[in-house]
C-alpha cells in the first residue's frame, strides 16, 4: 500500500502524517507541500489532499487522480467548508474539516473507511 499526503502547512502536514502512520504502519507514505503536474498518480492507492495548496487546487488533482487511477481513494482535508460538495465529485471517501475539534478522530475514521473498502 502506498499513500501520498499533499499539504502545504508544515504543522498540518506533520499532524496528518502522524495519524496516517499510526493507522497504516505498513504503508509507504510520501509527502509533498505542492501539487506537481508530473506526479505519478498510478503509483498510489490513497491520497490525502489539502484542497488549497499554494496556487493549485486539490479538487482538480482529485479529478485527475480518478481519471488516471480510478481505484485510488481520496481523503480531503480543508479549512474551507465551501469545497465539500466539490470534493464528492471525485468520489472522495471523506472530507475532514481542519477546524473541527474532532479532526484527529475524523481522519482516523476516514482511514478506517479506506481500509474497510479495500479489504473487500
Amino acid at each position: 500500500m502506498k499513500a501520498l499526503i499533499i499539504e502545504d502547512d508544515l504543522n498540518w502536514l506533520n499532524r496528518i502524517l502522524n495519524i496516517t502512520q499510526e493507522k497504516l504502519p505498513e504503508c509507504i507514505i510520501d509527502i509533498s507541500d505542492s501539487i506537481n503536474d508530473t506526479l505519478n498518480i498510478k503509483y498510489y492507492n490513497l491520497f490525502i489532499l489539502d484542497i488549497e495548496v499554494k496556487d493549485k487546487n486539490g479538487i482538480d488533482l482529485g479529478l485527475r487522480i480518478k481519471e488516471e487511477n480510478p481505484q485510488a481513494s481520496i481523503i480531503y482535508v480543508s479549512a474551507y467548508y465551501t469545497y465539500l460538495t466539490q470534493g464528492y465529485k471525485t468520489r472522495a471517501i471523506a472530507f475532514v474539516l481542519k477546524d473541527d475539534l474532532r479532526f484527529d478522530e475524523l481522519l482516523k475514521e476516514a482511514i478506517d473507511d479506506y481500509l474497510l473498502e479495500n479489504s473487500k
